[in-house]
């Protein structure tokens, strides 16, 4: 195709991106690399900035490949039928997932004890098994708290915390919770269906998730 280098691969990648979905143009490409590619391209909605194309990869693993990184923000811009159509561009071209958030916003009426209680309660047991937990924030004192369930390292980590803290402070006393799936392509292969059936997985990941959902 002509392409000589790592930059002049992002730019051409973000503007198939940008055909894909309306509202997104590709921006500008610099040498500045993320991720362990050498360059990127910006992709915009509206003059900001709500991805990556990431080209140059610098290890084997990644070298010949071109990395796509969307923000949550990018995903609001982004309708159900645009999903189906990214999804089967990427089987197309016999690309992957390699992580993917999945979110259930709650802006009032939840206590983040919740899902502390819950845990001790087995709902999220997997295979009868209770995975490791994590806690963050100031429980003491009650506020900018996190749960965590997971890791990483095994591909999929829930996390519950107060997002209404994380944006405005502990002082707004804003009652916005967020529960989160991170899932990896550790240890696991992430199925593309869930650009298009959200949902199901964020159900399926945890007992706790389903009931919340």
């Amino acid at each position: 195709l002509g392409y000589t280098s790592a930059q002049a691969v992002a730019l051409a990648g973000a503007a198939v991106v940008a055909r894909m979905l309306p509202g997104f143009v590709a921006g500008a490409v610099d040498d500045q690399g993320m991720d362990f590619y050498s360059a990127r391209a910006a992709l915009l909605v509206e003059g900001a900035v709500v991805g990556w194309v990431l080209a140059g990869g610098k290890s084997t693993a990644q070298d010949g490949t071109v990395h796509v990184n969307l923000f949550g923000s990018a995903c609001l811009n982004v309708s159900h039928a645009n999903w189906a159509g990214v999804r089967e561009f990427i089987a197309k071209a016999a690309g992957w997932i390699t992580r993917v958030d999945l979110a259930l916003d709650i802006f009032s009426g939840f206590d983040i004890k919740r899902v502390q209680e819950a845990y001790l309660s087995g709902a999220f047991d997997v295979r009868g098994k209770r995975p490791g937990q994590r806690e963050h924030g100031s429980w003491t004192l009650g506020h900018s708290r996190t749960f965590e369930v997971g890791s990483r390292g095994t591909g999929k980590l829930f996390r519950g915390y107060e997002k209404g803290d994380e944006q405005f402070g502990p002082e707004a006393n804003d009652p916005w919770v967020r529960l989160e799936c991170e899932i990896r392509s550790n240890h696991r292969i992430v199925d593309l269906d869930v650009l298009t059936r959200p949902a199901d997985f964020f159900a399926g990941a945890y007992a706790f998730c389903e009931t919340m959902l």
